[in-house]
């Protein structure tokens, strides 16, 4: 079986050094590496930059939420480190080295000699066996043919093979075969390879890199089996949906494996900030490829006009899609949807409008149900327009945000003039039993109601129009509602950039994106648990049940940030958790608990 102890102990060995390697310098920019010290046809890359150096950024970051359990984090890791390590003198170890893991063939995973390779930083081959292997394991050491060396390890007794791969690394693995291949002149993975998505790799703390390419070149074929497979699956199931789901679920699964198809490579990578906590997830795809086409139809921007929202709300968004992958989305995530012909005809047609839109959309929201988003176009009134005929067409049972209608929605031409806009209403009722109507567990049906209760409200008014420039759309439950948003949107007393939280979260998202969103974390935190608290009460003993309880969220605001940047070969997620929304969190738990003791 694999020596996963051993492995995890030659890792975190690293722990006393910043672990920035000479090959591999630290910083981590794609233009600062031309290769890493890994075999090329490796499936799955994982680098840590720098263990000693990613702990003390963990730390200070820790620092920010509560210093005291920074304190015993710290002392908690140092102390496991100690027993894991069982001893063993980390002298050896390069303190100017990154660390990786390479993993070979996937299949191969959970067998006997499992094909993965531990790259460690050295000072130089024999002081590391001399300081790191015990006596025991120093006396088993076997110089190998071709340069490949064994020992035998004191704990397992089973083998471990070590080479000097030259440039400061040294290798061990628990395959004999993967020794072989790196005691060998092997091809190294280069940033070339690893595409769009090194820049992300190199530059986190922790990051994972999978080789989709190389995945294609094995896996290939029982990929395209996997894709046949669902499309007969649709075949016999599709008629439990209703048309527009089908269509969706059918775009959406084609959708993916044409990603995986496309692709060569996708990173997942973690950053401790003082700031706070960052994600991103980046994919690289090959140039001319029918992702890479929908990819170069969009071109990211500084999204100027977010932070010129008004001051005060919950959640800010911006985003400007081209014809590529904003075309796919809008028609993905349509508004609408019905079974009735000329409804359907209405909601294509006001689709295909909205997804030949590039121009910038902007939206905020407060902590009700409230929200306003505005949109450039060339010619809004024939958005408004193309609106309000769906409006008109909807039947009852068709869906508004994939919730079904009660009774026809009341709709009125030229409801009302305010701040230069001419507005159309509709008035509608959301009907949550017949949402789900499919759904035979009454316990499951009872959760399901009171959670979409506290995501949207039962009865609302949507207001939609132009001023001639913009196609604006307020959803409020009330004309005066919508007003106080209409004013707060066109004439903002402070403005969202003037807020420090705001401009912290900002500042740590990608400058030009393709689409950005701000929460308030108080909002976002506290909708979520109320959310997931329904599911826990309504179905006793169901997976909800078992979810942490958390407290009401309180604090000053702090926006939780994500980013989308979609541009030609690549694409691009990050999700940024500011210290302060994390703070806040903590003590949410911490009161959670409390009470569910209680």
């Amino acid at each position: 079986m694999v020596r996963t102890r051993l492995l995890a102990v030659l890792l975190l060995a690293l722990a006393p050094a910043a672990l920035l390697a000479a090959p591999v310098p630290s910083g981590g920019k794609a233009k600062d590496v031309t290769e890493l010290p890994v075999a090329d046809k490796s499936m799955v890359v994982i680098q840590l930059n720098g263990i000693d150096r990613t702990k003390g950024r963990l730390m200070k970051m820790l620092e920010g939420i509560d210093p005291a359990k920074a304190k015993d984090t710290a002392k908690q890791f140092d102390e496991w480190l100690k027993t894991t390590a069982e001893g063993r003198d980390l002298g050896g170890l390069d303190g100017e080295g990154r660390a990786f893991v390479a993993i070979g063939a996937l299949a191969d995973l959970g067998a006997d000699e499992t094909p993965v390779a531990v790259l460690l930083p050295v000072k130089d081959y024999k002081t590391f066996r001399e300081k790191f292997l015990t006596k025991a394991e120093q006396k088993s050491f076997q110089k190998g043919k071709g340069g490949v060396d064994e020992v035998e390890l004191e704990t397992t007794g089973s083998a471990l093979y070590l080479v000097d791969t030259g440039g400061g690394y040294v290798a061990a693995s628990p395959s004999k075969d993967t020794a072989e291949v790196y005691a060998g002149k092997y091809d190294k993975l280069t940033v070339k390879q690893m595409g769009a998505a090194a820049e992300g790799f190199l530059a986190a703390d922790v990051s994972v890199f999978v080789n989709v390419a190389r995945v294609n070149e094995e896996y290939g074929g029982q990929i395209a089996q996997g894709r046949a497979a669902v499309g007969q699956l649709f075949q016999l199931f599709g008629g439990q949906l209703d048309r527009g789901q089908l269509e969706v679920a059918k775009a959406l699964i084609d959708g993916l494996f044409q990603i995986v198809e496309d692709a060569t490579g996708v990173v997942i990578a973690v950053d401790f900030r003082p700031e706070g906590f960052g994600l991103r997830v980046d994919g690289a795809f090959t140039a001319g490829s029918e992702s890479d086409k929908v990819l170069s139809a969009e071109s990211p921007a500084t999204l100027k006009g977010l932070a010129d929202l008004p001051k005060g709300w919950a959640t800010y968004s911006a985003s400007k899609w081209g014809k590529g992958v904003g075309g796919i989305q809008r028609k993905l995530t349509s508004e609408f949807a019905s079974d009735d012909d000329k409804a359907t005809a209405a909601i294509e047609k006001l689709t295909d409008l909205l997804a030949a839109n590039d121009g910038e959309t902007v939206g905020m929201s407060g902590q009700g149900f409230a929200s306003l988003t505005a949109s450039t176009f060339a010619d809004p009134k024939k958005v408004a327009d193309a609106k309000l005929a769906v409006f008109k067409a909807l039947d009852e049972g068709a869906k508004y945000s994939n919730l079904a209608l009660k009774g026809n929605p009341k709709v009125t031409a030229d409801a009302q003039k305010h701040a230069g806009f001419s507005l159309h209403a509709a008035a509608i009722e959301i009907d949550f039993e017949g949402s789900v109507k499919a759904t035979a567990d009454a316990a499951q049906k009872e959760a399901a109601i009171e959670a979409m209760k506290k995501l949207m409200p039962e009865k609302q008014t949507v207001f939609f129009g132009t001023d001639g420039k913009r196609f604006v759309q307020v959803s409020a439950k009330d004309w005066d509602e919508a007003k106080k948003l209409l004013d707060a949107f066109t004439a903002p007393k402070e403005k969202a950039g003037d807020d420090k939280a705001f401009a912290v979260t900002r500042g740590q998202l990608p400058a030009e994106a393709s689409y950005l969103l701000l929460s308030d974390a108080t909002t976002l935190f506290g909708l979520l648990s109320e959310y997931a608290g329904s599911l826990g009460d309504a179905i006793p003993g169901g997976p909800g049940a078992e979810l942490p309880k958390i407290g009401k969220v309180k604090g000053d605001p702090a926006f939780v940030g994500v980013a989308v940047v979609a541009k030609k070969q690549s694409a691009r997620f990050e999700l940024f958790v500011p210290a302060a929304a994390l703070k806040a969190l903590s003590k949410a738990a911490e009161e959670g608990e409390k009470e569910k003791k209680e």
